[in-house]
């Protein structure tokens, strides 16, 4: 019984923050839109796009963004291990024949990524 609590300590901050960092890239999208390109920091967002800025539940810290070449960003949470791996995602290799990726939420940040923005189509 006590492996579902402690599955259970580990997923709801994770949950929470994949829904914090989807609000934020509505915003941040809603941003480049309006102003042709992602804000530098996140605090650009605030008031217009949002309230207040979320926090990384297991730090009480702001989240980690930064841009990225091609015009797209990183968005993350330090994730369990507390440590801030510079946006490397939290998915690990199986070592199984025939096994695919999984999450590891101890492991690195948990991120999210746009990689480059949407490309400008052309009439």
């Amino acid at each position: 019984m006590v492996e579902y609590f402690q599955e259970a300590s580990e997923g709801f901050p994770f949950a929470q923050t994949a829904v914090d960092q989807a609000t934020l890239a509505c915003a941040l999208e809603r941003h480049r839109l309006a102003n042709g390109e992602f804000p530098t920091t996140l605090d650009a967002l605030v008031p217009k796009l949002m309230a207040k800025l979320p926090h990384d539940v297991v730090t009480g810290e702001p989240l980690k963004y930064r841009r990225t070449d091609g015009g797209g960003f990183v968005l993350y949470s330090v994730g369990l291990n507390t440590e801030d791996d510079g946006g490397k995602p939290c998915i690990r290799e199986s070592h199984e024949p025939g096994s695919r990726r999984y999450l590891d939420l101890n492991y690195n940040d948990w991120v999210w990524t746009c990689p480059t923005t949407a490309p400008q189509l052309h009439r």
